[in-house]
Order: structure tokens, then C-alpha cells, then sequence
């Protein structure tokens, strides 16, 4: 299974139901794969680092299927492509 997010930071009770149906209870520097459903509660937040490099924040009471889609982009892109260009 791949990798999808870091956990960065969990304020209340945040947990992870994996492919086979087990639940874990999330803290900082945990793995999510991909797949996976994260569950936040009532007053409960998430930080992750996604594997693409963004920081997603999860709100409070989401049911949410961690997958490729929540990616940004499928490739990112250089910091050639990303800059502004001035006229």
C-alpha cells in the first residue's frame, strides 16, 4: 500500500479506519496510506502532509477517503514552470 499523508498535528480524536476494517486512534508522525478513511469527531482537527507536498487540513466531524484525488496536482511542477513571469 502507498503512503498518501503524514500526520503533522491532531487536536481531539481523530482516527484511521485501514482497508481490512481496523480503527487506530491518530497522533503525530503517523502514516496514512492510501485508502484509508479518516474520521474526525465533534472539535477534533488534522494536520497531514500530503505525499505531493501539500498541507491539508481536516475540519471538524468528516468522514474522508484518503486517496489520489486529493492530491493537487499528479506532477509538481518546477519552480521554472511555477514562477510569475513580469512583461
Amino acid at each position: 500500500m502507498a503512503r498518501i499523508a503524514k500526520v503533522v498535528a491532531v487536536t481531539g480524536n481523530v482516527t484511521v479506519v485501514g482497508l481490512d476494517g481496523t480503527t487506530r486512534v491518530l497522533k503525530a508522525g503517523d502514516i496514512i496510506q492510501n485508502s484509508e478513511t479518516l474520521r474526525t469527531q465533534t472539535g477534533a482537527r488534522a494536520e497531514l502532509l500530503m505525499a505531493d507536498g501539500q498541507v491539508l487540513l481536516i475540519a471538524p466531524e468528516q468522514n474522508i477517503r484518503m486517496d489520489d484525488s486529493l492530491m493537487q496536482t499528479e506532477v509538481t511542477p518546477t519552480a521554472q514552470e511555477a514562477a510569475v513571469q513580469i512583461a
